[in-house]
């Protein structure tokens, strides 16, 4: 037999008191101990006092010094042992089985109170502790502490007593007072102490120390946290909540602030005090020539030309970079701020880098800053991107949204912040920018420049050129259109930040294109006919897409801004990264194989594969592009969509699944399979037709509606109170008296309840359905009914309403009767 002991510290079990009284109980488990067992202090002497079943308690109170008692919750498990070195629990040579008992610690206690019949008791092994406590004083020492030798126990010699100590005298514990402290500790605590009883009952005296043996059974002791496997999967669900809160409220957040601070770069004040800052020189040899060229130019596409465009770029980056200085701190989203209320917790404010010397809020503000010139670096950015606008340029701010996974672990978290280090710094640590520029080619539109002149210190990164639009289609690979250094690198040890998540470029007519594919790779699944919003990543995009077009709600497209989206679509189906197992595949959104498709998914006829993919184990197999799959439902699925099968495709259909056994009578169908039907095979609901004067119907006498474009031609949905008992109650009394029509309705289900009765599916009724040739006739046997309905109402609480009143007068009566006969409560109270 094996044991091991889970030591729980600190705040992480509660702290209890402890209350060991002389009686046997024969009852272990929960008990409401502290609403039934009120000890009290009585006397000088710190005396207790208590009752227990109407024999009178003596205690007195014990304190542990300088040491924490816990209690333990003994569990048994039963585990194979196997012969071999290998340990493996599958194996065929099993020698044994092993009961190994588990103690975990559920409490904390650093004082009890042990009682005695009418007086204290001095016979108690509670009394003891005290005594086993001394020798431990020796074993134990502090390393700070300067001890000599001679000073010391003989740690063995010491070993070996406590040994003999504890197993002789502590399997000598009475029943009586084992199971009696045991049952005095509240709720779960009891059922870790009265654990011990079994191995007490077998010794009733004290063992002799001879026949002890000096080798303990083996222990292992586990200083844990305390938090079971619920509270774990509770902890990371409330975790995961918090983290999709942030970001998704950071996502709207952050683009809300982009979108405003273009609005400032394209202020006419804004772009006027801009233009001023350009040197003069440059005005006037370069920048002048080159705009004449494009207003009347010989051959725009001239050398000669582009290496002024060139020359200009570069000019204003080198510029830019000795005038501008960097003199606080900008975005710094390195993680999750830790939670403010955990043990641990500090201050939020020590995870936020300094603010600027001057807030942005008003264009007065981003004044003062153009004439400080000095700011931090993504106000730098800003600037750059409006002083290229107030020269004439197609210039775009592109902003890299510093957004979080929600999948992060929680080593993802925003470090503390060194103030002394950041001031000196000034983000210099961080080596990727949130902000950049993007210039649209004025000598040929089908190219992009992008230019960052305050991160990167490499020329080549500081400019480069880009095919904007292209008109073919891109091969699977690395295309020359990807820019990989925008994104930061998390195989640099030297970086810090996390993966950019959305890259979006605003222009100055402020259309916000997502420009992700020039900058990130594996973003394909956004450009699919249909997001998966069955996964974070699906759900991102969707929130990201909507707040696009919300901002961009007043911006119209133009031709060359629908190809670059085109480009941008197929730069993301070429940039594309393969996993390497089957478990990386099924996370993969992109890319499906045959293998990872789900119940209701299928390929398309004549789909091609990418490529094959070689898996860890050697197994090849071949990768679809996402867009490839097909998305399918029954036919009872698009009927509460509002959609019908068309019929030339009810025997097509693109994959079949097993039924789902709701009720009792689908449970006797399994083995069937339900056909599947993907979109494009349905169409708009095909209604039902009134036939020979009758409503269409189901088999049970109702129909089926969801959706009010789902109601039957020529016939008309009521959903008055009552409706349907009244025509019902008029159709039984015309039955006997055939003067008059009968009325020709149907009771109209808009869904079921599988709740109310579990393996069941009880219809919901909400009105019925009627010809529209007899609604007037309808609406005058509804309003005749109804106030029939409305008078037996108000009878039956005018006669319920008697009642309460003939009760009350007979009670009334009673007690009159009573107090005369036998006189009132208050002549017998005196």
């Amino acid at each position: 037999m094996s044991n091991t002991l889970v030591v729980h510290t600190g705040d992480e079990v509660p702290l209890v008191d402890v209350n060991v009284i002389p009686v046997k109980i024969g009852y272990n488990g929960p008990a409401n101990v502290n609403s039934h067992f009120t000890p009290s202090k009585h006397g000088s002497d710190a005396q207790y006092k208590a009752c227990f079943h109407g024999r009178q308690l003596v205690g007195e109170e014990k304190c542990i010094k300088d040491y924490d008692a816990y209690v333990f919750h003994r569990s048994e498990t039963l585990i194979r042992r196997v012969d071999g070195d290998d340990g493996d629990e599958y194996s065929d040579h099993i020698v044994d089985h092993q009961t190994v008992n588990t103690y975990s610690s559920v409490a904390k206690v650093n004082k009890y109170i042990v009682y005695g019949h009418d007086s204290l008791s001095s016979d108690v092994n509670w009394n003891k502790v005290g005594e086993w406590i001394a020798p431990m004083d020796g074993l134990f020492v502090d390393d700070d502490h300067d001890y000599d030798k001679a000073d010391l126990f003989d740690v063995r010699e010491l070993n070996d007593e406590c040994i003999q100590y504890s197993e002789g005298e502590a399997a000598a514990d009475d029943d009586e007072y084992s199971e009696g402290q045991a049952a005095a500790v509240d709720d779960e605590y009891s059922e870790g102490e009265a654990a011990d009883d079994d191995d007490a009952d077998s010794e009733e005296t004290d063992s002799d120390m001879e026949h002890v043996p000096l080798e303990p059974q083996s222990y292992l002791i586990t200083i844990g946290n305390g938090r079971t496997e619920t509270d774990k999967i509770k902890t990371r669900k409330v975790n995961r909540t918090k983290r999709l809160a942030i970001h998704n409220m950071g996502m709207i957040a952050y683009l809300v602030m982009a979108w405003k601070r273009n609005q400032l770069i394209q202020s006419k004040r804004v772009l006027k005090v801009l233009k001023r800052l350009v040197p003069k020189l440059l005005m006037a040899d370069h920048i002048k020539p080159f705009k004449k060229l494009l207003v009347a130019p010989k051959n725009p596409q001239d050398s000669n030309a582009d290496t002024r465009l060139i020359y200009i770029l570069k000019y204003l980056i080198k510029w830019f970079q000795l005038n501008y200085q960097v003199d606080s701190n900008g975005l710094r989203v390195l993680g999750y701020v830790p939670d403010s209320s955990g043990p641990d917790s500090s201050d939020p404010k020590d995870f936020f880098p300094p603010p600027p010397k001057t807030r942005i809020g008003s264009v007065s503000d981003f004044l003062r800053v153009i004439k400080r010139f000095k700011h931090n670096r993504d106000t730098g950015s800003l600037i750059f991107t409006g002083i290229l606008r107030a020269l004439g340029f197609e210039a775009r701010m592109v902003f890299s949204v510093p957004l979080l996974s929600p999948s992060s672990t929680a080593g993802s978290t925003q470090p503390k912040n060194d103030l002394q280090l950041l001031r000196t710094n000034k983000d210099n640590d961080l080596l990727y920018p949130y902000f950049w520029t993007e210039v649209v080619n004025p000598l040929n539109p089908n190219e992009i420049l992008v230019l960052e002149p305050i991160c990167f210190h490499e020329q080549h990164k500081q400019l480069l050129r880009n095919r904007r639009i292209t008109g073919s289609t891109y091969s699977f690979r690395k295309d020359m259109d990807y820019i990989d250094f925008f994104n930061p690198c998390q195989r640099n040890p030297l970086n810090i930040m996390p993966p950019s998540q959305y890259v979006a470029s605003i222009d100055s007519k402020g259309l916000i294109l997502d420009v992700s594919p020039r900058y990130m790779t594996d973003v394909a699944y956004r450009y699919f006919g249909r997001l998966d919003l069955r996964s974070d990543t699906g759900r991102s995009t969707l929130l990201f897409q909507t707040v696009l077009r919300r901002l961009n709600g007043g911006v119209v497209y133009n031709e060359w801004d629908n190809k670059e989206l085109d480009t941008l679509r197929n730069i993301a189906f070429a940039n594309l990264t393969l996993p390497k197992s089957l478990s990386g595949l099924r996370r993969n959104p992109n890319i499906v194989t045959k293998q990872t498709l789900r119940y209701n998914e299928a390929l398309r006829d004549k789909s091609r594969s990418l490529t094959k993919i070689k898996l860890k184990d050697g197994y090849k197999v071949k990768v679809y592009l996402g867009k490839q799959v097909l998305y399918g439902r029954t036919e009872y699925q698009w009927k509460l969509l509002a959609r019908s099968v068309r019929p030339d495709q009810i025997e097509h259909p693109i994959k079949s699944k097993n039924n789902l056994s709701r009720t009792i009578k689908r449970k006797k169908l399994d083995g069937l399979l339900s056909p599947l039907y993907n979109f494009e095979q349905t169409c708009p609901y095909i209604k039902q037709e009134v036939c020979n004067g009758k409503i269409p119907r189901n088999q049970y006498g109702n129909i089926e509606i969801f959706n009010s474009v789902m109601i039957p031609t020529d016939c008309t949905w009521v959903k008055w109170t009552y409706v349907e008992r009244i025509l019902g109650s008029y159709n039984k009394k015309k039955k006997e008296n055939a003067t008059n029509p009968l009325i020709e309705y149907v009771p109209v289900v808009v869904g079921f309840d599988f709740k109310s009765k579990p393996g069941h599916a009880i219809p919901i009724r909400h009105g019925v359905l009627v010809l529209s040739t007899q609604l007037f006739l309808v609406k005058h046997i509804w309003f005749s009914g109804k106030l029939m309905i409305d008078r037996h109402n108000i009878r039956l609480k005018k006669m319920n309403s008697l009642n309460h009143w003939r009760t009350l007068l007979s009670q009334i009566r009673i007690k009159k009767r009573l107090d005369l006969q036998y006189g009132t409560i208050q002549q017998w109270q005196h």
